[in-house]
């Protein structure tokens, strides 16, 4: 790995749908979600096919291949978000 970054979001915070930098980064991403839950949403930039995946507290999501350069991600900027039709309430992340 030749660089990291890291994001402190408070709880109503979150990123918009995006790839990260093929020329900045390398073929992985690694995220490492440290304090609350949150759901991160994948959009298939083909076919805008949406999946979302609940990140836990000390969980790790590595992006490579597919994931990393066919589906962007974003986490909604609300205070609370739904999975599965269950509510996620947001801290600090």
């Amino acid at each position: 790995f030749d660089q990291l970054i890291v994001n402190n979001y408070p709880s109503f915070g979150g990123i918009k749908y995006h790839i990260d930098s093929t020329h900045c980064f390398d073929e992985y991403i690694i995220c490492v979600s440290f304090l609350s839950e949150a759901v991160i949403n994948f959009q298939n930039i083909e076919t805008n096919e949406i999946k979302q995946l609940l990140l836990k507290p000390k969980s790790l999501l590595i992006l490579s291949g597919d994931s990393r350069y066919k589906w962007q991600h974003e986490i909604t900027q609300k205070d609370v978000h739904i999975y599965n039709g269950k509510k996620i309430n947001r801290n600090n992340r």
